[in-house]
């Protein structure tokens, strides 16, 4: 089915999809409502369109949200977005052509695939990363040339030690200019990624002016 612009009311339900869904036009989820895509695939937006989420978006295992070409997830403060799969069964983000996300909220993710990314990569933007799901066991693939994978701004966290980011993917450089990991403004957090992989992984290919991006193997 094909729906059109859906607000989410804010009265506290959790809705699970029980089949693919497709969408055109903007979607919000506000505060204290929960949408959960349950393993299937949602195609969302035709252009510009924009998810806004200022409660939860849950892309469990299995799932796929396919984001059109120049489409957006916007986060805002006091929400969050789940990207948390199973290791046999990763969640994906991926996009009809690039989108942005940006999160000013509250992002977890773990066993995840995330293709596709706009230039401005996965922006945490002044934004929270999940300790737990802390962007462990996931592939950053299909990336934009000139442009980064994983952005981190105004974040001071410490993913060190028991909450390290373990075992990142980025298999192939997108050209150009191009970053896996580009951290500004977050000279009090520390990050380090272990046991990475991919062609396009390691400190040759990270933006990082104030030195608290480390990886080990």
């Amino acid at each position: 089915s094909t729906l059109n612009k859906i607000t989410l009311d804010g009265s506290g339900k959790t809705i699970s999809l029980i089949d693919q869904l497709n969408m055109n036009g903007d979607l919000v989820i506000n505060a204290n409502d929960t949408l959960t895509l349950n393993g299937v695939n949602f195609s969302f937006g035709n252009g510009s369109d924009q998810i806004t989420v200022n409660g939860v978006l849950d892309i469990d295992e299995g799932a796929n949200l396919e984001v059109s070409n120049t489409g957006t997830v916007l986060v805002n403060s006091g929400g969050r977005l789940n990207l948390v799969g199973l290791s046999t069964n990763p969640a994906q983000m991926s996009g009809s052509g690039s989108y942005a996300l940006e999160v000013k909220g509250t992002m977890a993710a773990k066993y995840y695939n995330i293709q596709n990314i706009n230039q401005q990569g996965v922006y945490i933007n002044g934004g929270t990363i999940d300790l737990t799901n802390n962007f462990s066991y996931g592939t950053f693939s299909n990336g934009q040339a000139n442009g980064k994978f994983l952005q981190i701004q105004g974040n001071n966290q410490n993913l060190t030690g028991a909450n390290k980011i373990v075992e990142v993917e980025f298999p192939t450089d997108p050209g150009g200019t191009s970053y896996n990991v580009y951290v500004t403004n977050s000279s009090s957090g520390s990050y380090n990624f272990d046991d990475a992989s991919g062609f396009f992984n390691g400190s040759a290919y990270e933006y990082d002016p104030d030195g608290v991006v480390d990886w080990t193997y």
